[in-house]
């Protein structure tokens, strides 16, 4: 479990990381701008391997609501960011 000091960077390399390995790419090849479907080729059954991923990464929870409002690396982070300070 990640405590609430971890930076945004680091977050953000971790995401990439995950999404890295969800789709086997290499994680210099993801960008904050990334759009998961479009740029990325993240399909459904892949998007919930990286939820569950993130998930256990952060010891986090992102609902199905939440999912559904992800479209590139950026909403990921916010959503992890906010989901550590509580």
């Amino acid at each position: 479990m990640v405590n609430n000091k971890v930076t945004t960077k680091e977050i953000e390399a971790r995401v990439k990381e995950v999404i890295a390995k969800t789709l086997s790419v290499s994680p210099e090849k993801i960008t904050l701008d990334a759009h998961l479907q479009n740029d990325l080729g993240l399909d459904s059954f892949a998007a919930i391997e990286m939820v569950y991923s993130a998930e256990d990464e952060f010891g986090i929870s992102i609902s199905d609501e939440e999912l559904t409002k992800l479209s590139n690396i950026k909403d990921i982070v916010k959503i992890v960011e906010k989901k550590l300070k509580k």
